[in-house]
């Protein structure tokens, strides 16, 4: 397999330092950072994610923490031990508000932990991920067997928005072993430069090509785009045993 340079990927969901906000940060879901404590999280899921370092120019994989806390008024409150920036707090309201709507559940306040090897996280493109995990949750479900994950903000309605750093996520994963990857729509076709060495040094030419193609014959793994999280609830969701 050739090497893939990632010097020219455009990242939307980046591991860097931003600023905090305050509370109240939305109309409808208010925002607040809370301490850690299981204790007050009696009932929870745990989803796959995937994000980009543009440091370390890789793909990394991480999980989301999503509880559900007692009776509530639909408010965020993010794990304090991560900062988290306005389209990644809009990302996750706009998942509960379409869970909300999708199973007609309502009623809990939401407690969102992140876990991946970070103290920031900017970028909406686990939006996808968490409203999968919050429908789980409300209608008591869980996730299948088969190793999965999901990139891309949402919209309010669970469209699917377009995402950065796509081709680093496909490689990551696939080295990881996941077999199936869910993009959004549009998004499987990806500009890159390829990397030639020579005796005298090495020099990259520019290529599109098929992330579908690229993910099956290089990972053995479905790469499936999706427009709306609805299309894709059936296969990922299961009942508790």
């Amino acid at each position: 397999m050739k090497k893939l340079s990632a010097a020219i990927l455009v990242f939307i969901f980046v591991i860097s330092s931003s600023s905090s906000f305050s509370e109240g940060f939305f109309d409808t879901r208010q925002v607040y950072y809370s301490e850690y404590n299981p204790d007050l999280i009696p009932k929870f899921i745990d989803v796959p994610v995937i994000a980009t370092d543009p440091g370390l120019n890789a793909g990394i994989l991480g999980m989301l923490r999503i509880g559900l806390i007692g009776e509530g008024q639909g408010r965020i409150i993010f794990d304090s031990r991560t900062t988290i920036d306005f389209s990644t707090a809009e990302s996750i309201a706009n998942a509960i508000d379409f869970a909300e709507r999708y199973t007609g559940i309502s009623g809990f306040d939401y407690f969102i932990s992140y876990d991946l090897n970070s103290e920031s996280v900017s970028g909406g493109s686990t939006g996808a991920a968490a409203g999968l995990g919050m429908i789980a949750l409300l209608t008591n479900n869980t996730f299948s067997d088969e190793p999965w994950i999901i990139t891309g903000a949402i919209d309010s309605e669970g469209n699917l928005l377009e995402t950065g750093g796509i081709p680093l996520k496909v490689i990551s994963a696939g080295n990881l072993g996941i077999k199936t990857m869910y993009i959004p729509a549009n998004q499987s076709s990806a500009f890159i430069y390829e990397e030639h060495k020579t005796g005298q040094g090495s020099y990259f030419i520019a290529k599109n090509i098929d992330l579908k193609e690229y993910a099956g014959a290089g990972f053995n793994m479905t790469l499936s785009e999706v427009e709306n999280l609805a299309e894709i609830t059936s296969e990922i969701l299961k009942r508790k045993d």
